[in-house]
């Protein structure tokens, strides 16, 4: 038996009866593997997910969790201590960890994200869309 075509498809659930569903079609060349051709597909797929994933923030997050670092760092020792129950130096410490480890797990999303539409922009699969109807020319458009 001979795989000539490979066709997946994976459907995100995005929530409020939302998805975006994506399925890319390829022809395996004579000699080359299958297998390897559905991995390839399977981490494209993977690498657009819409969604983010659990860990992954947004910009506006990480900005919100560095204004509280410097909050922390303005503030005295005491009203840490009150108002976070933690030494100033363990607060700081554990939200300069919570932001480091934010700021690296959201950049590697956005990095696989990159790397996946690199990957199917080189499948030919981002070619421009041109709709017929923006460049109709009516022979009866006149002006009122």
């Amino acid at each position: 038996m001979k795989v000539s075509k490979i066709t997946i498809g994976r459907l995100f659930n995005l929530g409020n009866y939302e998805h975006v569903r994506y399925e890319l079609s390829v022809e395996v060349p004579e000699g080359e593997s299958a297998a390897t051709a559905v991995r390839g597909l399977e981490n494209i797929l993977a690498g657009l997910n819409p969604k983010q994933p659990r860990g992954v923030h947004r910009d506006d997050d990480i900005e919100a969790m560095e204004e509280e670092l410097i909050n922390i760092r303005a503030m005295a020792d005491l009203d840490v201590e009150v108002r976070y129950g933690q030494s100033k130096l363990v607060a700081l410490e554990s939200r300069e960890r919570r932001v480091a480890l934010a700021k690296s797990i959201t950049a590697r999303w956005r990095e696989i994200q990159k790397n996946a539409r690199t990957l199917f922009d080189d499948m030919n699969g981002a070619e421009k869309f041109t709709d017929a109807k923006q460049n109709w020319e009516d022979q009866y458009d006149t002006e009122f």
